[in-house]
């Protein structure tokens, strides 16, 4: 190859060991990589008792401070804390870092005026906490500082072969996320008026004009100068993926354990049928901006993008398509350093979940959502060669790591295609090909 790039995301202390940096960088060893590419969620900011995993701290990992982090001194605490794990230290010792953030570097489902965990009645003023968190991570990672330290949109030219740029979707312009199960009588009465008028609002932003002009000006100067690959580095899932009837599939077990993290899921599966978006926080939740940015991409001649997400804790491997079918590039997705995935919720089930989700889809050509892990992608003229990695048991000291899956990704006409399935189940490369 002639760049080779590992990425990562969803990276939560009290869930498990980081085996993943430490693969990484033992990956590293026999063919070196040119960087590490971090999605976000580099940290969460939770108290050590929110949000904890099935064991919670059996393995002897509690946050630091142990209440959800506020002020600047509680970010920077919580950065030092991170930088004590010895795989991390190892990752960062042997390669670039090139990091963006999700919402957890500030707080979970953060967008420009706050967070779904962040109350000012309790937690002060939004801007300050968002400031504050701005700032501690500026101090420790490794990016220059900004004049608006919400403008992390850069970009990284590698030779001849590749430009990738990174996105910043959180602070910056994004709107507020629509919360599905609040609107049930509205989806109810009229799911198509919902998805039009309220999902699909025009103003509802994610990128905003600012950072999506960067973004086209760094994939036509991309594209001028002849380079083969265009990547972006983004926080959540991009592709289009819309929920079925989900309530046959998950029993009233399953939706108790996922209720103890969120309480509104019996409302969010009685709309299932609805086909509402399968994360609203994702670009599903911004159907319209989306559209947008795509029609801007392929007005200015760009529908080959490679896109690498972090967020959902899951594998995916999805085709970009505009809403009238054309093809405006592909997306890998990467599941999560530690932080529990859907067997924690659905326990057996999650394989057939994941089944029905790829079925059901479209632009979803594989889902795999039972194990942590990481994704490397290896890039030549021709093709981009993905390995998705899964570790199964990141609360353990000692691991294992399994390839789950492999892909080819080609250029084909303009776009490109996802090709050459390695690893996958004989239902899921049905699924991959169309054939049920």
């Amino acid at each position: 190859p002639l760049a080779r790039l590992a990425f990562v995301s969803c990276a939560n202390w009290q869930h498990g060991h980081f085996h993943a940096y430490d693969q990484i960088a033992r990956q590293h060893a026999d063919t070196p990589f040119n960087a590490l590419i971090h999605l976000g969620d580099y940290f969460y900011e939770y108290g050590a008792d929110d949000y904890l995993d099935d064991k919670g701290d059996a393995f002897n990992r509690r946050h630091e401070p142990a209440h959800e982090i506020i002020s600047l001194s509680d970010y920077r605490t919580r950065h030092a804390q991170y930088r004590t794990d010895p795989n991390l230290q190892a990752v960062t010792a042997l390669m670039p870092l090139i990091p963006i953030w999700d919402d957890h570097e500030s707080s979970n489902d953060s967008f420009v005026d706050g967070a779904e965990n962040h109350d000012p009645a309790t937690e002060g003023d939004w801007d300050t906490r968002k400031a504050v968190a701005m700032r501690a991570y500026y101090d420790w990672m490794p990016i220059r500082d900004a004049d608006d330290p919400t403008t992390l949109w850069r970009s990284f030219s590698f030779g001849d072969l590749l430009t990738l740029t990174c996105v910043e979707t959180r602070l910056a312009a994004r709107a507020e996320p629509i919360i599905i199960e609040n609107h049930v009588e509205e989806i109810s009465a009229d799911p198509e008026a919902f998805k039009q008028n309220v999902l699909g609002d025009p103003s509802r932003e994610m990128f905003g004009p600012t950072q999506q002009s960067f973004i086209l000006d760094s994939f036509k100067r991309s594209k001028a100068g002849g380079q083969p690959w265009r990547l972006l580095a983004n926080q959540v899932i991009m592709g289009r993926l819309l929920t079925t009837d989900m309530e046959p599939y998950i029993d009233q077990s399953s939706l108790s354990a996922i209720a103890k993290d969120w309480p509104g899921v019996y409302d969010f599966m009685s709309l299932s049928g609805y086909n509402v978006p399968v994360y609203p926080d994702s670009w599903d939740g911004y159907p319209a901006a989306r559209e947008a940015f795509y029609a801007a991409l392929e007005e200015a001649g760009i529908q080959d993008m490679l896109v690498l997400t972090g967020d959902a804790h899951e594998f995916w491997a999805n085709h970009l398509t505009r809403t009238d079918g054309t093809r405006v590039g592909a997306e890998i997705v990467t599941s999560s350093v530690s932080s529990k995935t859907l067997t924690a919720y659905l326990g057996g089930a999650t394989a057939d979940y994941s089944l029905l989700l790829t079925k059901e889809n479209a632009d979803a050509k594989y889902y795999e959502a039972r194990y942590n892990g990481f994704t490397t992608v290896e890039l030549t003229p021709r093709k981009a060669h993905v390995q998705m990695w899964a570790i199964p048991n990141v609360r353990e000291a000692d691991y294992e790591v399994n390839r789950v899956a492999a892909f080819n990704i080609r250029p084909s006409g303009k776009s490109l295609n996802i090709t050459d399935p390695k690893g996958l189940s004989t239902t899921q490369r049905l699924l991959f090909s169309d054939l049920v």
